[in-house]
């Protein structure tokens, strides 16, 4: 855990037996990325404080949710655009190409304006399930800052 916020909490993802089963299939700690681990917004139930050890799940479908959001939506948006240059007679392959670009652009920015809204609400954020160990902080009779970050390379 590196940071905490109430409700929120900001943890670096390790890989374990369980990601295996995870709907999200290991994409959180794919191996390519170890490297960068960047911290990962989850949602926090459980009132948990920096340094602890827990477990994550990803919501159910969420990651069909996002693939459509920000794959299916504008692609389609831009056959849609790309075809109404057309029955509008605009013949030129610049009109529909421009036309296609347009939707395709206006439908990325209302991905990102859905996604935000996701996001706030914690409707595709991952939550914490469980807390694995509790962090030196906690055993000290200390209460972790959540106003303050750790240190880099502190665990999840």
């Amino acid at each position: 855990m590196l940071k905490v916020r109430p409700g929120r909490a900001f943890v670096v993802v390790e890989s374990s037996e369980n990601c295996a089963s995870c709907v999200a299939h290991g994409a959180c700690a794919a191996p390519r990325f170890q490297h960068l681990k960047p911290p990962l917004e989850v949602v926090d139930p459980l009132g948990v404080h920096v340094g602890d050890r827990v477990e994550i799940q990803f919501p159910a479908g969420s990651l069909w949710k996002l693939a459509v959001l920000f794959f299916g939506f504008p692609a389609g948006a831009l056959m849609l655009g790309t075809a109404c240059a057309s029955s509008l007679g605009w013949s030129s392959n610049v009109a529909s190409v421009m036309s296609g670009a347009g939707a395709f652009l206006l439908a990325l920015a209302l991905s990102i304006v859905i996604y935000r809204k996701m996001n706030r609400s914690g409707e595709a954020l991952p939550a914490i399930v469980r807390m694995m160990t509790v962090g030196a902080a906690a055993f000290q009779g200390e209460e972790a800052d959540p106003s303050k970050d750790a240190e880099p390379g502190t665990p999840a």
